[in-house]
């Protein structure tokens, strides 16, 4: 009796299974096993003892087939055809199986075989616009367009609504060189009528390629107006955003270049191709940088100074270290050097100074580095002091000091040497013939007082001083420690915070309070201040990135977690007194007081980020 079910069961399901279409399930996968009827591998057993063996093999090949199962879907297409003689079948129930074969066979990327079960199946069912439509799919990949033409065209002519042989038309016309026929396909496309679930994405696919089509052909307008038209339907594809970020650029709007390249980054931030796309789009909006730009260790060279020269030579202080170090970068330009230095010593940290917005563009499209810091701001003397009273820095840049500072140059030297322990300051030669003083600054003068406390490590021609040279000096100092905590802190301690450091370790040397009078040696992290970085306007990392570490430094716990203890390292976070134990058990923040004392630094704290900051703690 169940056998006489499982045949009438079966019966019933080739109408389904083989009649009209049987390749369905093959091409688009059942959302539901329930569609295939009998998934249930306990029913895939009593298939194999179903009297029609033809009809059992075929439709175990389709479950197989859903499974991913590819050779064994074929074996038992295979199985079904050796038994085609013995058990009932039509012919268009051999097509179907035939059909199956060969689409599985493309699934595979055997094309011999699959075009040969293709041409069986035609032979059976001549007017099978499935069967058409594959075979000429398969014949494009041969490079084969005469014959795939044809037989595409002869699906259009059985159903002149199939969208997908329009398309598959147009792009082999393409291919040809035909941009008209192309065109004129691949819009007729746009015309077809569909009422199957993927229509969408069968139109989007049509515009893409039509897109593509005027692209490839230099219509660039019509180009960008359709991979727009593609963003409508999809507004999450990243080559229809990259593309049109191309298009743009060879149209010079480089505004609108860099906006479509940023949101591809944002679908992918790791995609070559987009970086490049727009570190030229932004190159080109901007025509002249003082150094080279770097995108994740890609350089491109438009900077009138000679960077890679100067990179060496920055290069050699720091690799003289076997330790992380902190690098300050004064007038940081296009962040070329700590961009470069980031990615070579990704254990260390770099912060740069400039005041210009677009070196965030730049932090931004650097996506690979995780120690860079951005501080926006021009440094007048008075920061500078500010900053060397509670921060100590391994090594500073100070390229083209001169411009920095200009005729304030000796007031600012003089608080740069206390930033930290190895300078390096680049100043015009002495001997530059074009001009000797510029706004009160004496080259010949600066050149004399770093000679008598630096050692001269090179010289670089700068084509701005009429094709002649700057010095580059190396100032050792050796600064043995801070005068405050942290930036807020009212009062200087002289003594209070001794710094132990040399090419192998630094140490913090701490004097104690109340009945812990010894000093007590501490670990000193790479990086700078949470407060310094918000007194010298930091925007990278974002408030975003910082909002998000805090939560994350909430779940470590700790004893004196706050502001004024939390170190920027780029796209983390350190808690310098995470293990102190000099401290009860309980947190504070000091946030109460420091907002009362220094409200104005605080100021774009909002309560929803104190909350922010009460949760991390």
């Amino acid at each position: 009796m169940r056998r006489f079910f499982c045949l009438f069961l079966f019966l019933v399901c080739s109408r389904y299974v083989f009649a009209g279409s049987p390749y369905i399930h093959l091409m688009k996968k059942p959302s539901s096993p329930e569609k295939m009827y009998l998934l249930d591998d306990a029913y895939e057993k009593e298939l194999h003892s179903c009297v029609n063996k033809f009809l059992s093999h075929a439709y175990v090949g389709n479950i197989q087939y859903v499974k991913n199962n590819f050779d064994a879907a074929i074996k038992n297409y295979r199985l079904a055809l050796d038994n085609k003689r013995q058990d009932w079948c039509t012919s268009n129930d051999l097509a179907a199986v035939l059909f199956n074969i060969g689409h599985t066979y493309s699934v595979m990327n055997n094309a011999h075989e699959s075009i040969h079960f293709f041409e069986q199946a035609l032979k059976l069912n001549p007017s099978d616009e499935y069967a058409l439509f594959e075979l000429g799919c398969e014949l494009k990949k041969q490079k084969k367009f005469g014959k795939a033409l044809d037989n595409l065209k002869k699906a259009l002519t059985i159903n002149h609504n199939y969208l997908d042989a329009y398309v598959e038309i147009g792009i082999i016309l393409r291919l040809q060189g035909n941009s008209s026929g192309a065109i004129a396909y691949l819009q007729k496309a746009l015309e077809a009528q569909g009422l199957d679930t993927n229509f969408q994405l069968q139109r989007f696919r049509a515009i893409f390629e039509l897109a593509k089509t005027f692209r490839d052909f230099g219509q660039t307008q019509e180009a960008i107006s359709t991979y727009e038209m593609a963003l409508e339907i999809n507004r999450h594809s990243y080559e229809a955003l990259y593309q049109l970020g191309c298009l743009h650029s060879w149209q010079k709007n480089f505004k609108k270049s860099i906006e479509y390249f940023q949101q591809a980054l944002q679908l992918n931030p790791h995609s070559k191709d987009s970086q490049f796309g727009l570190s030229k789009a932004y190159l080109s909006a901007k025509q002249t940088f003082i150094n080279d730009i770097v995108i994740n260790n890609m350089s491109s060279s438009c900077g009138y100074c000679l960077s890679g020269q100067r990179y060496e030579m920055l290069d050699d202080v720091i690799k003289s270290y076997n330790r992380p170090v902190t690098v300050l970068d004064l007038g940081a330009a296009q962040g070329y050097f700590s961009f470069r230095l980031a990615q070579k010593y990704s254990d260390s940290v770099f912060a740069m100074v400039e005041q210009n917005e677009e070196l965030l563009d730049l932090c931004k499209l650097n996506s690979e580095l995780e120690n860079i810091i951005f501080l926006n701001k021009k440094l007048s003397v008075q920061d500078v002091s500010g900053v060397a009273d509670c921060e100590h820095f391994d090594v500073v840049f100070c390229l083209l000091f001169v411009n920095s500072f200009e005729e304030l140059w000796k007031p600012a030297l003089e608080q740069v040497l206390r930033l930290g322990d190895k300078l390096i300051i680049e100043v015009p030669s002495a001997g530059v013939s074009r001009i000797k003083k510029t706004k009160g600054c004496d080259y010949e003068e600066v050149n004399e007082y770093l000679s008598a406390i630096g050692s001269v490590i090179g010289h670089v021609f700068h084509p701005m001083l009429d094709g002649e040279f700057t010095t580059i000096y190396l100032v050792e100092t050796k600064k043995e420690g801070i005068l405050r905590a942290y930036w807020t802190r009212p009062n200087k301690v002289s003594g209070a915070y001794r710094i132990k450091s040399d090419e192998n370790e630094k140490k913090l040397l701490k004097l104690g309070y109340n009945s812990y009078p010894e000093r007590e040696v501490t670990q000193w992290f790479p990086g700078i201040n949470l407060l310094t970085f918000k007194m010298l306007n930091g925007i990278w990392p974002t408030r975003e990135i910082i909002e998000h570490n805090l939560i994350d430094l909430g779940y470590l716990g700790g004893n004196d977690v706050g502001l004024k203890n939390l170190i920027v390292q780029g796209s983390r976070l350190a808690s310098i007194d995470i293990l102190d134990h000099n401290y009860s058990d309980k947190i504070y923040t000091g946030f109460e007081t420091i907002g009362k004392k220094r409200g104005r630094i605080l100021s774009d704290l909002d309560a929803s980020e104190r909350e922010i900051f009460k949760r991390a703690l």
